[in-house]
């Protein structure tokens, strides 16, 4: 559906040189001076199939102008021309309808003299019409040729008409994704520009020399249509998007990043990292978001801690699917230039044990292998304060390496009973990762290992907990039932 806006307009043409004829608006003055100029011949001939040209490019304060020139072969003086300019503020070009271009091009009005230009001076409606059939080849090929090219590009064609419609469309509905101030001609006589900056994209008549163009100098020559066999994966992704909803979706995706990512060369980046990591079906995931765009920008670093921000800000949320958080865990350890806090790698790690715990099990064990380079501290501590003591010997096979990190983390592990029915070297390992902490806990550390324990670990224990140790000893000592540790007691208690 088109919503209904208004445009202004003016007519340029020949009266005792080129000049600005009738306006419906006042023009501030150096948007005057860009009107007066690229309304004018785009050359110092006219050549056949070109009679009628269309020109694009934009104006200050947010407006653009589409722009319809005729040779005006009725004038005595040869390379005159009657412009038709339609002025459109950007804003009223949000609704991307197909009927956009077909709306437009139905206001342009040929003069048939300088006699009655009255029609002119009004402000112009763009109004409901039937929607057209674009071209699928023409605009996957201006796809490619405008976010895959080098510019300025300039394509050489036998009619100013062949890829007209499609043109005007991608300028009209997608122009908020066009380079800034871009603008192209659909008649070029000669190489395009205003105030030194050259047109991005330029159509000319294939008898039009190659140097005259300035190709290899100042702008680059496009690989012709015809040859081209097959696009890439982007331009296909970008024209089905077109297809779907004009872009709107995709829009949305990339207008939370920050404004160092809204160049237009981005763009087949962007709709690589939307469509590769299946936002596009709503099924992606911060890991696929972070792999894919490695994989694609220049800037890593720069782009995944963009992702990092937008996603701790739930800004994804739209288009997640099934979280993968161990695996993006094991992303953030590779990749320790991240702006991750300790609050959230605790956060995930919580979501990948209780989500997936046999795969938390095992990147937990490839933590503990990692190389020096590595700084896994915060990871090891963030795995302690969210393991249980009831889930310690799962989590770990009671395995020595995983068992000794984590109770010297936190020691409320070594009141996990299996710990204490392994070998005796086990056990003294594990005691030999105790400290002191609060009284409470080590008390009930101590009785946990008495209770359980088929070895005398007094002397053991003694070490590391010292004057704590004597009013549990004592209350063991009187208690015939567990005189299984009384050698190594008696030697602790004489000390008290």
């Amino acid at each position: 559906m088109l919503d209904e806006f208004y445009v202004e307009q003016t007519l340029h043409g020949y009266s005792n040189g080129h000049r600005l004829l009738q306006t419906s608006c006042k023009l501030p003055e150096q948007d005057g001076k860009k009107m007066l100029m690229l309304s004018d011949l785009s050359g110092n001939e006219f050549i056949g199939g070109f009679e009628r040209y269309f020109t694009g490019y934009s104006l200050s304060d947010e407006r653009i102008v589409l722009a319809c020139t005729w040779y005006a072969e009725e004038m005595k003086r040869p390379g005159c021309v009657w412009t038709h300019s339609i002025i459109i503020n950007a804003k009223d070009l949000a609704c991307n309808s197909k009927m956009i271009a077909p709306a437009v091009i139905s206001l342009f009005r040929r003069p048939e003299s300088n006699s009655d230009l009255e029609e002119y001076r009004q402000t112009l409606k763009v109004q409901h019409c039937n929607e057209v059939e674009y071209d699928a080849d023409n605009l996957k090929y201006l796809i490619w040729c405008i976010w895959g090219n080098k510019a300025p590009l300039v394509v050489f064609d036998d009619a100013s008409t062949n890829l007209e419609i499609e043109l005007i469309f991608l300028f009209l509905s997608q122009h908020d994704l066009l380079e800034e101030n871009f603008a192209f001609c659909t008649g070029s006589f000669s190489l395009r520009g205003y105030d030194g900056k050259i047109m991005q994209f330029q159509i000319a008549p294939h008898k039009i020399s190659r140097s005259k163009m300035l190709i290899g100098e100042k702008a680059f020559e496009a690989t012709q249509k015809v040859v081209i066999k097959n696009y890439p994966l982007w331009v296909k992704k970008i024209y089905d998007n077109i297809e779907k909803d004009g872009m709107l979706t995709f829009r949305k995706f990339m207008q939370g990043f920050s404004e160092d990512f809204k160049h237009y060369d981005y763009l087949s980046s962007f709709i690589k990292l939307y469509v590769g990591a299946k936002a596009d079906t709503n099924d992606t995931n911060l890991i696929k978001l972070l792999e894919l765009a490695e994989a694609i920008f220049g800037d890593t670093k720069k782009i995944c801690n963009e992702i990092m921000r937008l996603y701790g800000n739930q800004y994804f949320s739209d288009w997640l699917g099934t979280e993968n958080y161990n695996e993006a865990i094991s992303f953030f350890i590779k990749n320790a230039w991240l702006n991750t806090s300790a609050v959230d790698i605790k956060y995930w790690i919580t979501q990948g044990y209780n989500s997936d715990f046999l795969g938390s099990k095992l990147l937990f064990k490839q933590i503990l292998n990692q190389d020096e380079e590595y700084e896994v501290e915060v990871y090891l501590e963030a795995y302690a304060d969210t393991i249980s003591v009831e889930k310690f010997a799962e989590f770990t096979d009671l395995e020595l390496e995983g068992c000794s990190t984590l109770i010297s983390i936190r020691n409320k592990f070594a009141l996990c009973e299996d710990i204490w029915k392994q070998g005796i070297g086990f056990q003294k390992r594990m005691v030999a990762c105790l400290s002191k902490q609060k009284e409470f806990l080590d008390a009930e550390i101590i009785e946990t290992i008495l209770g359980i324990s088929d070895y005398d670990l007094s002397l053991d224990l003694y070490a590391v907990y010292k004057n704590e140790c004597f009013p549990i000893y004592w209350k063991y000592l009187l208690d015939p039932l567990k005189l299984k540790w009384i050698d190594g007691i008696k030697k602790v208690l004489k000390k008290d």
